[in-house]
């Protein structure tokens, strides 16, 4: 009896935010000397150089990083709309092309998340890639004037009527926006002549750090230009296709309300890749599955913070500019929309793909420990192969505490499923994330009632999978009440409030099964802090205890003296205490570590994005002062979050999509591949510390830095956040700086503003995704932000920065200042607070003064400076400073570490499991293997009935003879089903002279290959070439410079008859 391996094993493939990641990439780069600029209380010594003599291959680096951006790009693109299911258009189509974005496209926002690159590939360049644009003549008059304009701009310094000039700040450079121009009915019946149907139409938008964007025609809305030549191409053309290049959330209202147009497609900023993506996903090269990240209103007045954020509230009475009252709480986002019952124009989670797919859950499991929802996703379409997201959310009973109607718990996206294929998906999450946090209690708390789990794609597309029950309320973190609200908020109740609801819903949860959760099975885990807020501990020689006067609630303790001539090295080789040397240290010394660069200079500068002179263009370092008599190195520190920025003349980076488009992947392994090529540049180019991943919520849509973070919700903010952390500090030596924390989520007097926030509110939404970080990746740095928390300066607030990262989640790392704010807070608040880096330093003379007990800031912020708190800042900066690349090369015998791989106890957020991939191949085998059996089951008993008569019966042994020719009939449809279900893998392709280089792997029993070619991805007139049962050939004879698309299939001859396997992947190549 045959037993056959399913064509597609049934491998269980799982993914974890575990995120203890292995080191794979580890880079002993060529890097720049680590060197930089005096400061001012210098001892004399001279600066630290390290080179690393190994190197990488630059060129393949580059162009894998570049693979990647471009697939995180083609990931996180979301289809709005497709009407008439006009896209995909078939590459070589002829289109018109209009919106000067198209030329002019916005790769990412400006200031600190900028990124230089060598190239980037615009949209123009994928749609001209793909099509034959039928109104050349007026791009190319477009093109010329537009750059003129361009280099006038540039040369004025102001702007013009083809181009809006945006100075560059923080480091980044200057913009230059393209201002869309009228378009006429003649420019639509050139564009159209020979019958051309189809026409593109890119709206591009940019915004960036230092401004908020704001409710004006041009920007939140379409301009009145934009408006008028979207009704022109409307009425001219019968296919439409609008591209929205934008940062972040828009109008979408103009879709409905001009008649005619079919397709809206969010390309977002999608990075030095973004027109090649933008072409595979038009042309259908790629089927679309990114998913939104935040819900997208119909009205900007829907937004519950809309009223007040930055100015918007300045012609109210009693408005403050330097006042921001969260009074949403808990209601951001889809947990206002879905709670008030608000429709939005797309909601959380949503995005259309070009098939269709069936998402049927198949188990629920829980217990106090994990919840467990596995789905079948099947694609139900004909035509195209797509993957799909499978959202989890949960919906908690009300109590004493009020619950949004549904929160995201996890989610998992499938592999490439081709029509008819089907997978089964495993998303396992923390039961104990279904909490909430009472502040009566100061505990996260699962009230009694019926959690009901629901499933589907989007968060207004689930059904209830099941209900878990729970009869009595449960603690299961008690911690302390650290960040109270500053004043008495009147905050949003959905009480007497209809919330969003669906057809069918009750009979849903009646009908879903029900899983009772044992409350006594629920351990209460005590996690508040322990960290005394008024203890300070100082470190003395008990020479240099003799004459020192403790200040109030400082605690001496005496150490040896470190030996003269020690250096950092012998801390790491455990021979010196830190506490001993840091005992060592002078007041002026201190002073350098806990500043970045730039010395005792107070001046106003603000050019702060590059001043790092070790690595040209990062935005700082550490002290370089003390390389050779402490041996410390300095280390720098490189803005983000799009790529590592450092300026042109000095290395190259990839320049990936935006924050906002990486969390539209909804892919933890993409996003897991960009933050480990971070890390690779990183290493390659000296870089200890990335500034990034950008972690606050999207509060409103009109932050001006909202493209540098992820989302609305705090679930997925956090597991985006732990991949790129985990990806990044998977290489030696390097790691993140999650930052603006907390409640940055304006740009409008962000030095100087109050976040007035419950603590609720903080903890669930605003502190949630750096705790799933901390917990989970642990980064090696946190930044603090300019604004005020409840009345005190972030930088300065002991709760933010001690209490609830290091007592509450343990973290282990070194917070840093945001770049500029030491010059508005106190340093003694700053260092008591455990704000450990001033960057980019400036407050130097401030230290050494304050701890002389002579404070001298003008602002009157500074007090008496306690030593112990000045040690504590330095010890954590040299720690991170010993965990660095830049000391690993300062010194042979240290071995730089992954930093994430180095801790054991780090939490499990979610676990994704996914099942292997069943195919339309699988299933007809299984009927064949069925119908094998059933025969082989009669014929066994054929055979007994003739051994119990004793008899041949003529009769009974033909018939046992024709079903043995139907089993070897079946056998042999088996065999050749297995052997057409398998695919060729194409190993290269690359391009010659006239011709094109094609290798692949072996397919067992193959008698043969066929090399497919063609210019065009469709395959449309497509050339073959049987070669053989070689696993390599060339095809001669082709066109020079031409690009083609090649794939390889098998074959062997049945009776006479060739049949063929799948074809395999198709790769580009371009002849020479």
């Amino acid at each position: 009896m045959i037993r056959r391996k399913r064509i597609m094993r049934n491998k269980l493939v799982k993914a974890t935010l575990s995120l203890v990641l292995a080191a794979s990439l580890v880079l002993t780069g060529a890097v720049p000397s680590v060197a930089g600029s005096a400061e001012a209380a210098n001892d004399g010594s001279a600066r630290a150089v390290s080179a690393d003599s190994g190197t990488v291959n630059r060129s393949k680096m580059e162009k894998e990083h570049a693979e990647i951006s471009k697939r995180a790009a083609e990931e996180g693109i979301v289809l709005l709309e497709n009407e008439n299911e006009v896209l995909p258009v078939a590459e070589g189509t002829k289109a018109a092309v209009f919106g000067t974005g198209s030329y002019a496209s916005i790769k990412g926002g400006t200031g600190s998340g900028d990124v230089y690159n060598k190239y980037t590939i615009t949209i123009y360049d994928g749609l001209q890639s793909a099509y034959r644009i039928s109104n050349q003549t007026w791009w190319k008059n477009y093109i010329n004037t537009f750059n003129a304009k361009k280099q006038q701009a540039a040369s004025e310094k102001k702007s013009n009527d083809y181009v809006t000039f945006v100075k560059g700040s923080f480091g980044g450079a200057d913009s230059f926006l393209a201002i869309d121009q009228p378009l006429s009915q003649a420019d639509m019946d050139s564009a159209k002549a020979n019958g051309v149907d189809t026409a593109f139409y890119t709206v591009s938008r940019t915004s960036g750090e230092g401004a908020d964007r704001a409710i004006d025609k041009g920007e939140y809305y379409l301009s009145d230009v934009e408006r008028a030549n979207l009704e022109l191409m409307a009425k001219n053309f019968d296919k439409t296709i609008v591209l929205l290049n934008v940062g972040g959330i828009v109008d979408t209202r103009f879709f409905e309300e001009i008649k005619g147009l079919d397709s809206l497609v969010l390309v977002s900023q999608a990075g030095m890749e973004g027109g090649t993506a933008v072409e595979n996903i038009l042309t259908g090269a790629v089927t679309p599955s990114g998913k939104l990240s935040d819900t997208w209103a119909v009205n900007y007045e829907d937004y519950p913070a809309s009223k007040t954020i930055g100015d918007h509230d300045k012609d109210q009475e009693g408005y403050n500019a330097n006042q921001e009252d969260y009074t949403e709480g808990i209601y951001v986002g889809y947990r206002y929309f879905d709670s008030f019952g608000i429709k939005p124009a797309y909601e959380f989670g949503y995005g259309k793909s070009y098939t269709d797919f069936a998402i049927t859950p198949v188990s629920v499991e829980a217990n106090a420990n994990t919840v467990d929802v596995t789905v079948n996703v099947k694609n139900t379409g004909t035509v195209y192969s797509g993957k799909e997201v499978v959202q989890v959310y949960f919906s908690a009973p009300d109590g004493t505490m009020e619950k949004p109607y549904q929160e995201l718990a996890g989610f998992a996206k499938t592999d490439v499923l081709a029509p008819g294929a089907s997978q089964n998906l495993t998303v396992s999450y923390k039961t104990t994330e279904m909490s909430s946090y009472s502040e009566e209690k100061a505990a996260y708390i699962m009230e009694d009632g019926d959690y009901v789990i629901r499933v589907g794609n989007s968060s207004r597309n689930t059904k209830a999978a099941a209900v878990l029950t729970l009869a009595q309320d449960v603690i299961t973190e008690q911690l302390s009440n650290q960040l109270e609200a500053d004043k008495k908020l009147d905050e949003l109740s959905a009480a007497g409030a209809t919330s969003y609801s669906y057809a069918g819903e009750a009979a849903e949860i009646a009908a879903a099964k029900r899983i009772a959760l044992a409350a006594d099975s629920f351990k209460t885990v005590n996690n508040a802090s322990d960290i005394d807020e008024n203890a300070v501990t100082t470190y003395l020689t008990a020479e240099a205890a003799k004459d020192y006067t403790p200040a109030a609630n400082e605690k001496v303790e005496t150490v040896p003296a470190a030996p003269e001539g020690t250096k950092l090295i012998d801390v790491y080789k455990g021979t010196v205490s830190m506490e001993s040397f840091i005992a060592g240290l002078t007041n002026k010394q201190m002073a350098n570590i806990v500043n970045g660069i730039s010395g005792a200079d107070t001046s106003d500068a603000t050019d702060w994005g590059s001043e790092a002179n070790s690595v040209q263009g990062a935005a700082g370092e550490t002290t370089g002062n003390y390389g050779e008599t402490l041996g410390i190195p300095n280390t720098v520190e490189a803005d983000g979050p799009a790529g590592v920025r450092v300026t042109e003349e000095a290395d190259n980076a990839t320049a990936f999509p935006i924050g906002t488009l990486l969390a539209q992947t909804w892919n933890i392994d993409i996003l897991t591949e960009v933050g480990r090529a971070i890390g690779r540049e990183m290493n390659e180019f000296g870089v200890t510390l990335w500034l990034a991943p950008g972690m606050n919520i999207h509060r409103d849509p009109m932050n001006g830095r909202n493209f540098e973070y992820y989302s609305e919700d705090p679930a997925l903010t956090g597991f985006v956040g732990s991949c790129i952390t985990a990806g990044v500090q998977s290489n030696p030596g390097v790691g993140v700086t999650i930052k603006h924390f907390i409640t940055n989520n304006q740009e409008t007097n962000r030095n100087g503003v109050n976040t007035s926030v419950s603590e609720r509110a903080l903890r669930e939404i605003y502190l949630k995704g750096f705790e799933m970080v901390v917990k989970s990746a642990q980064p090696m740095a946190i930044m603090s932000s300019y604004n005020k928390v409840n009345g005190t300066y972030a930088a300065e607030n002991f709760d933010l920065l001690e209490s609830i990262p290091r007592g509450e989640w343990g973290f282990d790392g070194m917070v840093m200042t945001d770049w500029g704010a030491g010059g508005r807070a106190g340093v003694s608040g700053m260092m008591h607070a455990g704000n450990d880096l001033v960057m980019p330093g400036r407050t130097q003379e401030r230290v050494v003064n304050a701890l002389a007990g002579t404070p001298s800031h003008d602002l009157d912020k500074d007090k008496a400076l306690i030593l112990g708190d000045v040690q504590k800042c330095v010890g954590r900066v040299l720690t991170m400073i010993m965990r660095s690349l830049q000391f690993g090369r300062m010194y042979s015998e240290v071995e730089v570490k992954a930093h994430t791989s180095t801790y054991d106890n780090l939490a499990t957020y979610l676990t994704s499991a996914k099942g292997g991939i069943v195919t339309k191949a699988d299933e007809k085998a299984d009927e064949l293997e069925k119908k094998i059996s059933e025969l082989e089951t009669t014929i066994g008993q054929l055979n007994k009935d003739l051994a119990a008569k004793d008899t041949q019966a003529q009769g009974a042994t033909a018939a046992a003879q024709a079903l043995q020719k139907q089993i070897e009939s079946l056998q042999k449809q088996l065999g050749e089903l297995k052997f057409t279900s398998q695919t060729v893998n194409l190993k290269k392709a690359s391009g010659k002279k006239k011709s094109i280089a094609v290798s692949w792997k072996k397919i067992s029993d193959a008698e043969g290959y066929e090399i497919s070619y063609a210019t065009k991805s469709n395959f449309k007139k497509a050339k073959k070439v049987s070669v053989g049962k070689k696993v390599s050939s060339t095809v001669k004879k082709l066109k020079a410079k031409q690009k083609y698309y090649v794939r390889v299939r098998a074959y062997k001859k049945v009776d006479g008859k060739k049949i063929y396997t799948q074809y395999s992947n198709v790769k580009t190549v371009k002849t020479k």
